[in-house]
């Protein structure tokens, strides 16, 4: 997400551009202090506008570019805004010893929504994201993942899974 939204060039003006994490958007610097890392308030319409546009612009400047990741910042720090926490689907995952909510919904909604608005100008194009950490199981509720989308599975090494066990996930 940093690529896309730069937190130097945006928070100061737009915070709601941004992960609120116990009741504050409290900005990416901060949030590093506390050793969380930030993430986008993925239900920000805004926000997907701003992504479309930025990757509009990226395959602009660059013709020969054939697609671009869009995937979330390493780390936590999900958003906990009604909106962002209404798309997870209640779903945990096992990592570090630790159970987190997964966020799958939240990220392939927020996928889906710039995969189509690009699809519009840029039909060759084509974006990635990382599937991984608390986003490494199956959407439940987004259906189909649009096709100018691939997702990129990151295995073992940051979630413990294998893609064996992502095959048998339900």
């Amino acid at each position: 997400f940093d690529a896309m939204m730069p937190p130097e060039n945006y928070f100061s003006e737009h915070p709601e551009y941004f992960s609120l994490i116990d009741g504050k958007r409290g900005g990416p610097y901060i949030l590093h202090q506390k050793g969380v890392h930030y993430q986008l308030c993925t239900t920000n319409p805004e926000v997907v506008q701003l992504c479309v546009e930025y990757l509009r612009k990226r395959f602009d400047e660059n013709p020969s570019l054939e697609c671009e990741s869009i995937s979330p910042n390493d780390g936590f720090g999900w958003c906990e805004c009604e909106r962002c926490q209404a798309l997870d689907s209640g779903a945990t995952v096992a990592k570090y010893g630790w159970t987190h909510r997964c966020v799958s919904d939240r990220i392939f909604t927020f996928v889906n929504q710039i995969a189509r608005e690009l699809r519009k100008t840029h039909p060759d194009k084509t974006i990635t994201v990382y599937v991984y950490s608390d986003h490494v199981l199956p959407p439940k509720s987004v259906g189909k993942i649009e096709s100018n989308v691939i997702p990129m599975i990151a295995t073992a090494a940051s979630t413990g899974l294998n893609a064996r066990r992502l095959v048998t996930c339900s």
